[in-house]
Order: C-alpha cells, then structure tokens, then sequence
C-alpha cells in the first residue's frame, strides 16, 4: 500500500512540493554546513607562514649559531607557533624551521646554523663605510 492511495490529487501535489522544498532545504544546509567546515578549515592554514622570512645576524651569531628562542625571535614569532603550526603543516619544528628562515640544526646540535644553500645578511657594522 502506498501513501498516496490515501491522498487527493491535490494533496498528493502539495505533499510532493513539500517534500521537493525540504530537499533543498536539506541540500542547501548540507552546503552551509560543507562550506562552514571548510572555511574554518582553510582559517587554519591561511595565517600560517610559509616560505623564506629575510631577517639579519651578526657574524658571531652565524659562528656560534642560534639557539631556537633566538632564531623565533629574530623572526618574530614564538616557539609555540613554530610547533603549532609545524604540526598543522605536518612537518618537525625543525623542518619547519628550516623553510622559513633557511637555518637547520645539525644532528646532536643544540643552536641552528645558516644550510649550505642559505644566503645570511650580516647586521651592518658601524664601522664600515663605502669608498665609490
């Protein structure tokens, strides 16, 4: 037996345009709900830095390296953020590290070095001047 036995033409029509209306609405919520995830998704990865962050050192710094506080500092961020995002981006603190400011720990090291590939600015000495 079928429901619509039971139902007029016209409320057969109405059911059906009822049940056609709470379809879209489904669909239309299942939408708001998918694109609300993925905001809040893209939120997430959208403020992360990416890629190299230029900053200067002393030549002292570059000899005798920096410890991780040291490195977050001269890039401005935290060592909290390192890992935070680090995990979000599925990378170690250290690679991620790595990217942004182009200094790596070596293994059984505790200060982080300029890579081989990395070009370092030296903070200007006072002392120097340009002779053209």
């Amino acid at each position: 037996m079928s429901l619509f036995q039971f139902l007029s033409p016209r409320q057969e029509s109405e059911f059906t345009d009822e049940i056609e209306s709470l379809r879209t609405e489904i669909d239309q919520l299942r939408q708001a709900l998918i694109n609300t995830g993925l905001s809040s998704l893209k939120a997430k990865f959208e403020d992360i830095p990416r890629g190299n962050i230029e900053f200067t050192c002393s030549d002292t710094e570059i000899s005798e390296g920096l410890t991780k506080t040291d490195l977050c500092k001269k890039i401005n961020l935290t060592s909290s953020q390192i890992n935070q995002w680090a995990s979000r981006l599925n990378l170690t603190p250290d690679d991620y590290l790595l990217e942004l400011t182009g200094w790596q720990k070596p293994p059984s090291q505790r200060r982080y070095f300029p890579s081989s590939d990395t070009s370092v600015s030296d903070t200007p000495a006072s002392d120097t001047t340009d002779d053209d």
